[in-house]
């Protein structure tokens, strides 16, 4: 996660990587991820994100990771 110059923080997700754009959630801000070691910083742009752009979407390669993990079968 990244702090966004507006305060709340900004999350990256594992398959991030350098020159990619990503959105405030709470300000609407564009920002252009820029790799730095093993972590990102952020590049403000003179962009705002759409309302659409803005929509809460689930994260399902994290989900579908995670599930892939499980055993197929639980013994009670």
């Amino acid at each position: 996660m990244i702090r966004c110059p507006c305060g709340p923080v900004i999350t990256v997700t594992p398959d991030a990587q350098d020159g990619d754009i990503v959105l405030c959630r709470v300000c609407g801000s564009a920002h252009r991820l820029n790799r730095q070691a093993d972590t990102f910083t952020l590049e403000p742009l003179d962009m705002q994100g759409s309302a659409e752009d803005l929509k809460p979407r689930p994260e399902t390669r994290p989900i579908e990771a995670f599930i892939s993990l499980a055993p197929a079968t639980v013994t009670i």
